[in-house]
C-alpha cells in the first residue's frame, strides 16, 4: 500500500508525527499491509496536474473536509505555502482571501484557484462570484481568478495515478517505507 497523507501529518523533517504513525503501523499491521510509502496529499496533486500540462503551473490549490480547508499556494509546480483553516461554520470567501494574503508574496498570486475535496457548488460559486479587490485595497490577483472544480471520483484517480507514477522507478521522489520507520 501508499499512503497519500494530509500535508500537516509531515513534520519540518520529512517524516510523518510519531503519533499518526503509530496508529497508520497498528493499522497496517492489522490489515497486513505492507507499506511502500507516502506523499502529502497537494504534493500528489502537484505531481499530477504537473505531469499533465507541459509548463510548471502556478496554482492555489484549496482542499475541503468537512472540519477544515487546506490551501497550498503552488509556483512552478512547487508548494511555496500551506496553511489549514477550521470550518466553524459557512465557508467565508473574506476569511479564504485573508489567508492568501497572509502569505505575503511579493507579487500577485497567480489568477488560479483549484477547489478540491469534499466541497459543494455553493463554495465555487462564491469563490468565482468574490469581489477580489480586497478591503485594503490589495490587489489579491491582477485580474479574476479562473476557478476549477475536481470532484473526489476525479482527485481519487489523480491520486492513484500519482501512487502508479510512484511505483516506476526514477519518475518521482517517494519516501521509503524504511524511512517510515515501518
Amino acid at each position: 500500500c501508499a499512503f497519500i497523507i494530509p500535508p500537516f501529518w509531515v513534520g519540518p523533517d520529512g517524516r510523518i508525527f510519531e503519533e499518526i504513525l503509530k496508529n497508520l503501523k497498528y493499522i497496517c499491521q492489522k490489515l497486513k499491509l505492507h507499506p511502500l510509502g507516502f506523499i502529502s496529499h497537494d504534493d500528489a496533486f502537484v505531481d499530477s496536474y504537473n505531469h499533465d500540462d507541459s509548463f510548471p503551473g502556478s496554482y492555489i490549490l484549496i482542499y475541503f473536509s468537512p472540519a477544515h480547508y487546506q490551501t497550498s499556494l503552488v509556483y512552478l509546480a512547487q508548494i511555496k505555502k500551506r496553511h489549514i483553516q477550521n470550518l466553524d461554520g459557512d465557508f467565508l470567501v473574506s476569511k479564504f482571501e485573508e489567508i492568501l494574503t497572509s502569505f505575503n508574496t511579493s507579487s500577485a498570486l497567480p489568477p488560479k484557484i483549484i477547489v478540491t475535496g469534499s466541497f459543494t457548488s455553493q463554495i465555487v460559486d462564491d469563490i468565482k462570484n468574490y469581489n477580489w479587490l480586497s478591503q485594503n485595497n490589495i490587489e489579491t490577483f491582477l485580474h479574476l481568478p479562473e476557478v476549477i472544480s475536481i470532484d473526489l471520483p476525479t482527485l481519487d484517480q489523480i491520486f492513484i495515478d500519482t501512487i502508479k507514477k510512484q511505483i516506476t522507478p526514477n519518475i518521482v521522489d517517494v519516501t521509503p517505507a524504511s524511512d517510515l520507520g515501518f
